[in-house]
């Protein structure tokens, strides 16, 4: 059962080593390979980004033109709370009850 494992970690018996029996190590891309990957990468999450964000606000500064730009006031206390109290005290008790179904707070008790 371990012999596949040892085999993608370097050797080819459990011991590893050079008389284990493993493969060559496979050789590095060519520069040109990597940089194209490289592009390609960018320039996908370049259409992702214009695609996902610039487009709706387009969209969403011609549909409602006195929405856009926002404007915010914070002036009222009850806002006025610290992001890492809300994600750490709020939000995260609530994505870990829901990612371990039930009533976890019961289950740690």
């Amino acid at each position: 059962v371990l012999a596949p494992v040892a085999a993608l970690v370097g050797g080819g018996a459990i011991g590893g080593g050079a008389g284990g029996g493993g493969h060559a190590p496979r050789p590095a891309p060519p520069l040109h390979d990597t940089a194209s990957a490289f592009l390609a990468a960018c320039a996908g999450h370049s259409l992702a980004l214009v695609w996902l964000v610039l487009l709706p606000c387009k969209a969403l500064a011609r549909l409602a033109p006195g929405l856009l730009p926002l404007r915010l006031t914070l002036t009222d206390p009850a806002r006025d709370v610290p992001a890492d109290l809300v994600l750490f005290h709020v939000l995260l008790p609530l994505a870990l009850e829901h990612a371990r179904g039930g009533d976890a707070a019961a289950r740690a008790a």
